[in-house]
């Protein structure tokens, strides 16, 4: 779907991703039973969470499964 939306993908900087994860979303909620979207719109917002979501367990779990601290080292001048 990136690869065919690629042209609208440029113009919009990556915006129209969401629009394409909502539909996948979408087309999830169509197969899975139990599962249900209210509507596209609420399908793109919920794509926008999982992308959040998604984006706050990359930073702080590891490739290895562990959980990252980060340590911020104060230096005086």
């Amino acid at each position: 779907m990136l690869i065919v939306t690629l042209p609208i993908n440029l113009l919009s900087l990556g915006i129209f991703t969401f629009v394409i994860n909502g539909a996948m979303l979408e087309l999830t909620a169509a197969v899975v039973a139990g599962f249900h979207v209210e509507g596209f719109w609420s399908a793109v917002i919920g794509a926008l969470l999982l992308s959040c979501f998604s984006f706050l367990l990359n930073v702080f779990v590891a490739d290895n499964g562990r959980i990252e601290y980060i340590y911020v080292e104060h230096r005086r001048l």
